[in-house]
């Protein structure tokens, strides 16, 4: 049995629904495969070397703060002092707790989807973060 390419949640709402999962992964890699075609064509060749440059990255690479841009961003973390949790939610829960709070907010009686009372449990205050995001400029 090969392992789940999509979140937990989301497998259980598919299985629930009776979705069959290869047949919708290769949708998806035919969508995936079609769009870089297309952003090749328009960037010649550029669009499939970065696609293959992410895919060694992460395959490389178990955590991405054992990489060195991680071990730099954590460097200048200890000289602000912040707290030991910094990093802590990560991007994707605090993504998603926002994106189920703002839901509730503009429409307080709508259907939780597996996986958002979770969410909002890990980050109860997650309207009131401000994301600070960090990358490299291009040259």
């Amino acid at each position: 049995m090969r392992p789940p390419r999509s979140p937990d949640d989301v497998q259980r709402l598919a299985e629930s629904r009776r979705v069959n999962m290869d047949r919708a992964q290769r949708m998806i890699d035919n969508w995936t495969d079609r769009l870089f075609a297309k952003l090749d064509r328009q960037s010649d060749g550029e669009a499939s070397q970065m696609r293959a440059e992410a895919r060694r990255a992460l395959a490389a690479s178990p955590s991405l703060w054992e990489t060195p841009s991680g071990q730099r961003l954590r460097a200048f973390a200890a000289c602000l002092a912040l707290p030991p949790a910094w990093h802590s939610p990560t991007l994707d829960e605090a993504r998603q707790a926002y994106i189920v709070a703002r839901r509730r907010a503009l429409r307080p009686d709508a259907s939780l989807l597996p996986g958002d009372e979770a969410a909002l449990a890990r980050l109860p205050d997650a309207l009131d973060y401000t994301p600070l995001y960090f990358g490299k400029k291009s040259a």
